[in-house]
């Protein structure tokens, strides 16, 4: 049997650009190079592990190659061709009578449906609870909510887990009554879940993925592949992808490239990395999942070769992180015969700087200063990476003072769009009473025209500011709007041109005061 094929990209070394570069020079699969065919590159196929990073790699190709170039098949490892699954019968015998997936808007709607209708007051008489508040029917954005989380967790549990039957049916003594009302309000997805895809004859998503992946890895097995097939950057954390990743690293013209794997770290602690479920003393290592993948490879940590050096002082930082992320049981490695050096630690933390901030708000202006300096230096590329959403929508806007519009990779929440602040203006004013703040927010609000011209929207908003909205507060409705404009009117309070623009106001009370309020009511609900 062929030893499997894998190698590594190490931390301080750009990963796409190492391994294009690798691919295209021969070094990552055997017995394929570009030359002077044109076509060759077609024959590849690249499995990614995001949609990001396989939009990333065409820029990569195109700066390597040339605008005029015939890119490899590029696919995400979830994202296998059934059509290929047709021509091998082993494979289309694994997929014979898979259902199709639900959509997954489809399934959040179904289980805020199966929230909805789970009864808190029961439970909590099931578990002795008794009038206690701790339970209450969800309302429908909870239940759109804790339907969003269900639905990731279904998708988790049925490719990563062993299944809801490892559920614990009792903890201690003074948990036991909370963990039953959540078995209790798990029966959602244990029991009432799977009766609604058998009767609908669907299946999760992440179910027919995980068949499709497996059936791809056994379709690789069997017949091969014509063309070189790599696998890059994933962790095999789903134990469907990791199959695929074995089945890929022993093909004849296969290889799989993994991320960052520590080389550096002794013996002694890598026999130490365990995941929390191996060993319940330990944190969790970063390294240990890549240790499970090399087991399921087959492959010792030896044997993975590297396909670039990073510069000496990244070579030392990454030595500074691994001694920091040692497992505890070997840290008194730190003091022993083999430790750092401090001039080699100094060397690997310069150009480092801690920045210590009060609050948010500072650390976002502190971090905007020094992407602003860095891009007033020259030609050099600086980037902020970071898993808080808040603080890089924070980081955004304090660069705006600069006129330094940046590129969020992760997106824009549909909240923080201009359609979506003005959908929640409109909510907020409608159902709030029409508070003042929130009412001149909507009219100020470049989407509210209420029928009118952009001017004269705008004109309308600046008059009912000045005669109404800077007065006492008003009480909630539209109708005490409309009566602070007829005595702000009698009393000459709104000049002859304000008094025509003010006019207009009434349109937009009118608009934002439905006459059933039970009836908008629920349809927020909705």
């Amino acid at each position: 049997m062929r030893a499997p094929n894998v190698a590594t990209i190490p931390p301080g070394v750009p990963f796409l650009e190492t391994l294009v570069d690798a691919l295209l020079d021969g070094r990552l699969v055997e017995g394929f190079r570009l030359g002077a065919d044109p076509l060759a590159l077609t024959d590849v196929t690249l499995f990614l592990p995001t949609r990001r990073a396989a939009r990333a790699i065409r820029e990569v190709f195109l700066a390597r190659l040339g605008p005029a170039v015939l890119l490899p098949r590029i696919r995400t490892l979830g994202d296998v061709d059934e059509d290929e699954a047709f021509f091998d019968p082993g494979a289309a015998e694994a997929l014979d009578g898979l259902p199709p997936a639900i959509p997954p808007v489809a399934r959040q709607l179904a289980l805020a449906r199966l929230v909805r209708g789970w009864s808190g007051a029961l439970v909590r008489a099931a578990a002795g609870l008794g009038e206690e508040p701790l339970l209450v029917p969800a309302s429908a954005a909870d239940a759109a909510r804790l339907a969003a989380v269900l639905g990731r967790l279904i998708d988790q549990v049925g490719s990563e887990g062993p299944g809801w039957d490892a559920l614990p049916r009792e903890l201690g003594p003074e948990l036991t009554r909370y963990w039953q009302i959540t078995l209790a309000f798990l029966e959602i997805v244990t029991a009432a879940w799977p009766e609604h895809l058998a009767a609908r004859g669907l299946v999760d998503p992440g179910t027919r993925r995980d068949r499709l992946v497996r059936a791809e890895a056994g379709r690789l097995e069997r017949a091969g592949s014509a063309g070189p097939v790599v696998a890059a950057g994933s962790t095999g954390s789903v134990p469907a992808t990791a199959v695929l990743l074995s089945a890929i690293a022993r093909l004849p013209n296969g290889a799989v490239v993994l991320p960052g794997l520590d080389a550096g770290l002794d013996e002694d602690g890598w026999r130490a990395v365990a995941e929390p479920k191996e060993d319940p003393a330990a944190a969790g290592h970063p390294q240990a999942g890549l240790k499970r993948l090399l087991s399921t490879l087959g492959v010792e940590r030896a044997d993975v070769r590297s396909l670039a050096a990073p510069p000496q002082a990244l070579r030392l930082r990454e030595r500074v992180v691994s001694e920091a992320l040692r497992p505890a049981a070997t840290t008194g490695r730190w003091a022993g015969p083999g430790a750092l050096p401090a001039s080699d630690k100094a060397a690997a933390l310069e150009g480092v700087a801690l920045v210590e901030a009060a609050n948010e708000r500072e650390e976002a202006l502190a971090i905007a200063v020094i992407l602003r300096r860095s891009i007033a230096e020259g030609e050099r590329v600086a980037a902020l990476v970071t898993p808080d959403r808040k603080l890089a929508r924070r980081v955004a806007v304090e660069l705006r003072r600069w006129d330094i519009q940046v590129d969020d990779s992760g997106g824009v929440p549909l909240g923080t769009t201009p359609a979506g602040i003005f959908a929640r203006l409109v909510a907020e004013a409608g159902l709030g009473g029409m508070p003042a703040g929130t009412l001149l927010a909507l009219l100020k609000h470049p989407n509210a025209r209420f029928g009118l011209p952009a001017a004269a929207a705008h004109r309308a908003a600046r008059a009912l500011e000045r005669a109404v909205l800077r007065g006492p507060r008003l009480a909630p409705g539209s109708g005490a709007l409309r009566h602070a404009l007829r005595i702000a009117d009698a009393v000459r309070k709104l000049s002859p041109e304000e008094r025509e623009e003010g006019a207009r106001v009434p349109r937009a009370a009118r608009t934002l005061a439905p006459e059933d309020w039970a009836a908008a009511h629920d349809l927020a609900d909705r």
